[in-house]
């Protein structure tokens, strides 16, 4: 129904722009003809007639700049209230469903007697449930705080190795419990980081990787030091990402299909968020193709930055 009623008023934009260049020009004639008839024995009479045409394709050509400012503006307005939908559809999704889970779990615990394995396995859910929501959370105060520059980095010096293979043991326990990790980490490489931003690069490709591979399948990560460059890679058993969308994949909410219809969970923000830290430690980060599928996000630092 909104697209019909968007298409609607493009249609009728152009309509509006076509009938007022076409009654310009009109007016535009009626005028050359007029003035040669009042001016039929002016000396100057056709300069007058070129200056009525050029006054009006002056008038004309700014009608023209005003309606594409106009339609792009519209169509700007027209994807943000697009993304802003699905944004806000995603979202309610990605609660609601930890949420529930975390009501069935304490009821259960709540109406029924179990025993105390039993009574750890619910609880155990109940915290990954919880770790869900803070993650969520996390991730949208986090978006709003870069938007508004105000999540300065502080780095330090330390082992990105020890730090990586922690940050993924914490990962398989909860986010990753459904597939296989296989980690491969050079050990002792030294670099300059904040803490709490590579622990967000780290957790959003991560789970990014988990969410659009299949259960059972394996995800790899992999990090090495290659002369003045530290290489980190997550490699996935995907479907792959199209290569029109490889680096709309970055853009702040931005997710491929349609949010009704879409299965893998998520806002949009993590891979914004990956790129928004990779860039304040002055690396950059992109994609590759796997064979004979799946996606490999690669992110390389400057030892030396």
């Amino acid at each position: 129904m909104t697209n019909r009623r968007s298409n609607r008023l493009i249609l009728l934009l152009f309509l509006m722009f076509f009938y007022i260049l076409a009654q310009l020009g009109w007016w535009a004639y009626l005028i050359s003809r007029l003035t040669r008839v009042v001016h039929a024995d002016h000396p100057r009479l056709e300069q007058r007639i070129l200056m009525v045409w050029g006054e009006g394709l002056v008038f004309a050509l700014l009608l023209l700049a005003g309606f594409i400012f106009t339609y792009r503006s519209y169509l700007k307005e027209l994807r943000l209230a697009r993304i802003q939908r699905n944004f806000l559809l995603s979202v309610t999704h990605e609660f609601k469903t930890p949420i529930a889970s975390i009501r069935l779990q304490l009821e259960t615990l709540l109406l029924r007697k179990v025993d105390e394995e039993k009574q750890k396995q619910l609880l155990e859910r109940a915290i990954r449930d919880i770790d869900r929501l803070n993650g969520l959370t996390g991730n949208i105060l986090t978006a709003s705080r870069i938007e508004q520059n105000e999540f300065p980095v502080f780095r330090s010096t330390a082992d990105l190795s020890a730090f990586l293979v922690a940050s993924i043991e914490h990962l398989q326990t909860t986010v990753g419990k459904d597939h296989t990790t296989q980690v491969n980490v050079s050990p002792a490489v030294i670099f300059s980081f904040d803490a709490d931003a590579m622990n967000s690069i780290v957790g959003n490709l991560y789970e990014n990787a988990v969410k659009y591979s299949p259960n059972g399948s394996t995800i790899r990560i992999a990090l090495e030091k290659r002369n003045e460059r530290i290489r980190l890679t997550f490699e996935d058993e995907g479907n792959g990402i199209p290569e029109k969308e490889k680096l709309k994949v970055f853009a702040r909410f931005f997710r491929s299909g349609d949010e009704n219809t879409r299965s893998a969970k998520g806002t949009g923000l993590g891979l914004y968020i990956t790129r928004h830290f990779v860039l304040s430690h002055n690396g950059k980060i992109f994609i590759e193709n796997c064979q004979p599928n799946g996606s490999r996000f690669v992110v390389e630092f400057d030892s030396k930055a």
